[in-house]
């Protein structure tokens, strides 16, 4: 049975960096790393904003 490279997971920062910078364009200086609206969602994840 052949094992499976173990993959690190896609964390913030990488995916602003590697995905919406690098990739789409959006100029890093208008992405915001949000966990303001956690008690209202119940997301624990942050939330991305582009302005």
């Amino acid at each position: 049975m052949k094992k499976k490279k173990k993959q690190e997971p896609l964390n913030v920062n990488r995916f602003i960096k590697e995905l919406l910078v690098d990739e789409l364009g959006f100029p890093f200086k208008q992405i915001v790393n949000d966990i303001s609206f956690e008690k209202y969602t119940g997301n624990k994840r942050p939330d991305i904003l582009i302005s």
